[in-house]
C-alpha cells in the first residue's frame, strides 16, 4: 500500500498496545509510552509525525474497503451466475444424471422436501417460533438522562473526539 507520509523510522516500527505501552515491532520489546518522548525529536515533529501515521492507516482502510467492496460485488455476480447456469443445466438435463466422457465433472439428483409458506397468517400459532431480540434505545436514554432521570445499566459519559485532516 503507498504510504501519503513517510513517517520518522524510530516511530514506524512503534505499535502501540495499549495506553500506557508500545511495541518495538523490529525487536518485541515491550516500551513503556514515555519512550515516544525520549526520542530525539521534539514535541511538534513526533506529534506530526504521528498524524501523519493516522492519515496513513485512514487511506489503508479506506483502500481496503473498496477492494473488499468491489470482491463482494464480484462474488455477487459469480454467485448469481453459478445459480442461473445450475438451473439452465438441471432443465436439460430433466432429471437424468450426466457424466463427462472424460469423468471430470458430472451431475446427479437427489430429492429433498422442503416447506413453502403460502400465507404466514393462516398458518396456527403453534407452529410459528416467537423471536424476540432487545436493544437499548440510546436516544432514548440520553434524552431520559439530560431530564435529570436516572436510568440504571447506562451513564452518560463525554468524550473529547480527535478529529485529523
Amino acid at each position: 500500500m503507498g504510504r501519503l507520509f513517510e513517517i520518522g523510522l524510530e516511530l514506524d516500527k512503534l505499535f502501540p498496545v495499549s495506553d500506557e505501552e508500545v511495541v518495538d515491532t523490529e525487536t518485541g520489546e515491550l516500551l513503556d509510552i514515555s519512550y515516544l518522548g525520549q526520542l530525539q525529536m521534539e514535541r511538534e515533529q513526533i506529534i506530526t509525525y504521528l498524524l501523519q501515521e493516522v492519515k496513513n492507516l485512514e487511506a489503508d482502510a479506506e483502500a481496503y474497503k473498496k477492494q473488499k467492496d468491489h470482491f463482494a460485488k464480484r462474488q455477487k455476480v459469480a454467485e448469481n451466475r453459478k445459480e442461473a447456469l445450475k438451473n439452465y443445466i438441471a432443465s436439460c438435463l430433466n432429471g437424468s444424471a450426466f457424466e463427462a466422457a472424460d469423468k471430470s465433472v458430472k451431475a446427479t439428483f437427489r430429492k429433498s422436501e422442503s416447506v413453502v409458506i403460502i400465507s404466514l397468517d393462516d398458518i396456527r400459532d403453534e407452529y410459528k417460533t416467537r423471536e424476540i431480540t432487545y436493544k437499548p434505545d440510546k436516544k432514548a436514554i440520553k434524552e431520559a438522562i439530560l431530564r435529570g432521570y436516572e436510568v440504571k445499566g447506562a451513564e452518560l459519559v463525554t468524550n473529547q473526539n480527535i478529529q485529523i485532516k
